[in-house]
């Protein structure tokens, strides 16, 4: 079909010679398949870092989490111990005002009536500890020395005071030591 047209066309008298089959493509699948196995690799590579990076920050931030919810617990005990200095402060300046204005002689017999009330009182462990566990129950604490025992299961928990009768300890350099009373 060529052939014809050329002839019709442009030069009657053409004679093309022999067919000369065109030479096939240059082969790039080769190349074009290392490229792509390069680039899937990166790709993979890639994936797996963002991975172990993300699975590190989740981590961080985690661990930085709990820090700030100790930092904020133990900013907020020093602000009501801070609090419950001042207050005893001021009421101890209070009863050292009274005192100073007091007569002598009433200050001799108020000491006198401490000491004779102090040695008309028996107490053993047990009313000790009844005295001990209403003061810790005025001032906020869970307490109970005869539920809220060591022995019993019962332990310290984060953000709960609690008043734990018969905690042993084992003290460095001590053998162990027995810290009745709880913490």
């Amino acid at each position: 079909m060529g052939l014809w047209f050329h002839r019709t066309f442009k030069d009657s008298a053409y004679q093309s010679g022999p067919f000369i089959p065109p030479k096939p493509p240059t082969d790039e699948s080769a190349e074009l398949r290392a490229e792509l196995e390069r680039l899937q690799k990166a790709v993979s590579d890639y994936q797996t870092a963002h991975q172990t990076t993300a699975l590190q920050l989740k981590a961080t931030q985690s661990q930085l989490q709990a820090v700030s919810d100790e930092r904020m617990f133990w900013e907020q005990m020093a602000a009501e111990t801070e609090q419950a200095k001042s207050a005893l402060q001021q009421r101890l300046a209070e009863q050292q005002t009274r005192s100073a204005a007091a007569p002598k002689g009433t200050l001799n017999q108020v000491i006198t009536a401490a000491n004779s009330a102090a040695s008309a009182v028996e107490l053993d462990e047990a009313d000790t500890r009844k005295i001990i566990d209403l003061q810790l129950i005025q001032a906020g604490w869970e307490a109970d020395s005869t539920e809220l025992k060591y022995n019993k299961g019962v332990r310290p928990e984060k953000n709960r005071n609690r008043a734990i009768a018969d905690l042993y300890l084992q003290l460095p350099g001590s053998g162990g030591g027995r810290l009745s009373g709880g913490l």
